[in-house]
């Protein structure tokens, strides 16, 4: 866990920036692409983290992207950030 929160750090700054609507609408076609076959919506991971601060949302979901079916850092960032966002 320590090891995919430097991790997510690291590649964190994209999703803990103000994301840019074609970043959050990246991060959406991200998640329908790579995710959602098993992850059919949202709102479970959503109510997981209905308590954190979108900062903490973001670098909680690149955290767990990071090791959970890797979609690569920059997808991560992008589904990360789109998920913080709603």
């Amino acid at each position: 866990m320590r090891r995919a929160l430097v991790l997510a750090l690291c590649w964190g700054g994209a999703a803990l920036a103000d994301p840019l609507p074609e970043q959050l609408a990246a991060g959406q076609a991200a998640y329908q692409a790579k995710c959602q076959r098993c992850h059919r919506t949202p709102e479970p991971l959503l109510r997981a983290t209905a308590e954190l601060s979108p900062e903490e949302k973001a670098a909680h979901f690149e955290a767990v992207l990071a090791t959970h079916h890797s979609p690569g850092p920059e997808a991560a960032a992008a589904i990360a950030a789109w998920l913080a966002s709603l």
